[in-house]
């Protein structure tokens, strides 16, 4: 696990998987020249944090790989979700189950399996979590890969 400074948590640079890689490289549409993931977990209802901290206004390609499930005992689902929404989900205008980011300002959007570009400015956080109910992640499990390229 390496540290860089220039972003908060720990991720691997040297050790993406190959699959990894090579949907980072779809998304981006060809090479990157930076790339980092993390583990965002199903049963953490604060999110984790991803900040901008390359200095610079930047844009991110943010993406989810992998699956968790959503209410203790469900089948396991991807990063896009169980494909309907819930009024009592956080989000509700996103789809359950899904790999979502909150903004400083409080707004929710979509990152999912197939990504979403996203702006950051110098300092600013992004926090990733499930598309769940308030109070009811604690029977969520498992995680899915968040990654960003640049």
């Amino acid at each position: 696990m390496l540290k860089d400074k220039r972003f908060s948590g720990d991720f691997d640079f040297d050790l993406v998987k190959e699959l990894d890689a090579s949907k980072a490289e779809t998304i981006a549409g060809g090479a990157f020249n930076h790339f980092y993931r993390m583990k965002v977990y199903a049963n953490n209802e604060q999110g984790r944090r991803f900040t901008n901290k390359t200095g610079q206004t930047q844009t991110f390609d943010l993406f989810g790989l992998g699956s968790w499930s959503y209410g203790g005992g469900n089948p396991p689902v991807g990063a896009n979700g169980k494909g309907y929404h819930s009024s009592g989900a956080i989000a509700p205008h996103l789809l359950s189950a899904a790999l979502i980011m909150r903004r400083e300002n409080g707004d929710y959007e979509m990152v999912g399996e197939s990504g979403r570009q996203v702006t950051l400015e110098p300092g600013e956080n992004i926090y990733l979590l499930m598309n769940d109910s308030r109070g009811n992640f604690g029977n969520n499990e498992g995680w899915v890969t968040f990654g960003a390229i640049w």
